[in-house]
């Protein structure tokens, strides 16, 4: 009888004390985008604004976030860095603009962490317009990439990445002379986005706009020509979302919008969404004898990782359950045997 108490005593104590197992988590935000925009006054030449056109430009203005982080005794900072280089556009050869930052967190084991990045780089190509008064851009073209990522697969520990870039910029065009002037303008943008989550408890979210958008402009003067218009978006798993496309004049916008986002929820198993776009447009923007308008282009990217397990319950289910009940199944059966030998 003493070793039945015994087992009994045993079963109990390990329904109690059996902790519930974390299901590992990776987790992934990533895109990668181009953008080309370039003047086309003066056809053959490209970045020169039309004669009668006088171009300036301000700014840029930044708007930047990263962050990085594992709520958990083990976690430290494994790499905190940021390059950047001044861009000059009337340096031979010219210099582009360059911004890069990486902040990542690791646990004692490596192969744990949350990671965040971003890497920028603008070259910009003087405006070559004969009646430039100040710095203006005759061309821009950027490449860029935005990553937010996190894995951990012992003990679960809340953690989350992020990695936010954004620049905005205002060029203004004044038409000097007494007759109304074309300016052809193109811009391209193309790329890739992704969000993958696989496990529970978090989600991937990815998302990314570029805008060029008028203002000042007479009602009839902004005329915009598609010529390549592409997407192609991906779902794997029940918890994917993607949403996005490309706005213009037909949709009430003066000039271009575009956005596109792309997330995935952790339900248990493994999600994944993706898009993928190409985009070419060509605006005819008619400036008035004296008028004076405003064109304003921006772009921002974001990356963002998140993994908030839920309490852990000391006794595990289905497991824990029947544990418990075993132990307090033998130790009423004891019981029993104890009556019916008195």
């Amino acid at each position: 009888m003493k070793v039945f108490a015994a087992l009994a005593l045993a079963t109990l104590a390990i329904g109690l004390a059996s902790p519930a197992q974390a299901t590992p988590v990776q987790a992934l935000s990533f895109l990668q985008m181009e953008y080309d925009f370039v003047i086309m006054g003066n056809l053959p030449f490209d970045g020169q604004s039309p004669d009668g056109i006088t171009s300036s430009v301000s700014g840029p203005d930044f708007s930047t976030t990263i962050n990085s982080q594992i709520n958990a005794p083990d976690a430290v900072t494994a790499i905190d860095q940021t390059t950047t280089q001044v861009g000059c556009s009337g340096c031979e050869p010219e210099i582009p603009f360059v911004s890069n930052r990486q902040l990542r967190t690791n646990r004692a084991d490596p192969t744990e962490f949350a990671d965040a990045q971003w890497n920028v780089e603008s070259a910009i190509s003087q405006d070559q317009g004969a009646d430039v008064a100040a710095f203006a851009i005759g061309r821009q073209t950027i490449d860029r990439d935005g990553l937010a990522q996190l894995r951990i697969t012992s003990s679960p520990a809340p953690a989350e990445a992020e990695s936010t870039f954004g620049i905005s910029r205002l060029t203004t065009f004044e038409n000097t002379t007494d007759a109304e002037i074309v300016i052809p303008i193109r811009a391209e943008i193309g790329g890739d986005l992704l969000a993958r989550y696989s496990g529970d408890d978090g989600l991937a979210r990815t998302s990314a706009m570029q805008s060029i958008i008028f203002s000042g402009l007479s009602d009839g003067n902004l005329t915009t020509v598609t010529t390549a218009d592409t997407e192609e978006t991906t779902e794997t798993g029940a918890g994917t979302t993607v949403a996005g496309g490309v706005f213009n004049s037909g949709d009430g916008i003066a000039g271009l919008l575009f956005s596109a986002s792309t997330t995935a929820i952790g339900d248990g198993g493994f999600n994944e969404a993706m898009y993928s776009f190409f985009h070419r447009v060509i605006f005819l923007v008619t400036i008035e004898a004296g008028q004076s308008i405003g064109m304003e282009t921006a772009f921002s990217q974001a990356n963002y990782v998140e993994y908030t397990p839920a309490p852990i319950s000391e006794v595990p289910l289905p497991a824990g359950v029947f544990l418990l009940c075993s132990g307090v199944a033998l130790l009423a059966g004891r019981k029993v045997v104890r009556r019916k030998t008195a």
